[in-house]
């Protein structure tokens, strides 16, 4: 291709013809970002109809979580509650408990001591 130089004289129809020509290869370009740009949009559109039911799933998944490791500590300090009991019983087999007086309320009702013995 020859080398244009400023000196050359450049015709106004040849001038007019290149400014054209950038002047569709601009608009092919912008329509082309416009298409891309609507896309991005409808994909934007569909990830934010999906992450309101991830919310969903995440705060009853983090619920669960909570529920299981309460649940797994439960039994995890009631087996080291049971162990330490077997472990005194292996210790004192032939120790025997003190016996534990009824509770109050499984007592008869007795008499109403105004003044009870000092």
């Amino acid at each position: 291709m020859p080398r244009i130089r400023m000196s050359d004289p450049v015709s106004r129809y040849e001038l007019g013809s290149k400014l054209a020509a950038q002047d569709a290869r601009l608009d092919s370009a912008m329509h082309q970002m416009l298409g891309i740009v609507e896309r991005m949009d409808r994909v934007c559109n569909e990830i934010r109809a999906d992450n309101k039911d991830m919310k969903k799933t995440m705060i009853a998944t983090g619920i669960a979580v909570v529920i299981g490791v309460a649940a797994f500590n439960s039994s995890v300090c009631s087996n080291i509650l049971t162990a330490f009991q077997a472990g005194l019983n292996a210790q004192h087999p032939n120790k025997t408990e003190a016996p534990t007086p009824p509770s109050p309320s499984i007592l008869p009702p007795g008499p109403f001591l105004a003044n009870p013995a000092k």
